[in-house]
């Protein structure tokens, strides 16, 4: 995932010109364009931000998970968690 994300980050923050062409389609109808620097490095940096984070949250909650500091997304709240579940 990390790699992922690294590919809009470095579409969205890296150095050298970038060139980004836009479509898209309602039905029938379709549109193609060029966007501006800009734009794309918005879209593109904003996406990978927020794909970062959710990285960063995963990496951080799915390891408590296991270790057991975090419930289950499925236990009942209230309720201890069952170390022998299988």
């Amino acid at each position: 995932m990390v790699a992922f994300v690294s590919v809009f980050l470095w579409a969205g923050f890296g150095p050298g010109e970038g060139q980004f062409q836009t479509s898209g389609s309602f039905g029938p109808l379709t549109t193609t364009g060029t966007a501006s620097e800009a734009e794309g490095r918005f879209v593109f940096g904003g996406f990978g931000i927020l794909a970062g984070l959710g990285v960063l949250y995963y990496a951080i909650t799915q390891p408590m998970r296991i270790l057991g500091r975090l419930p289950d997304k499925g236990a009942k709240p209230g309720k201890e968690q069952d170390p022998d579940r299988d």
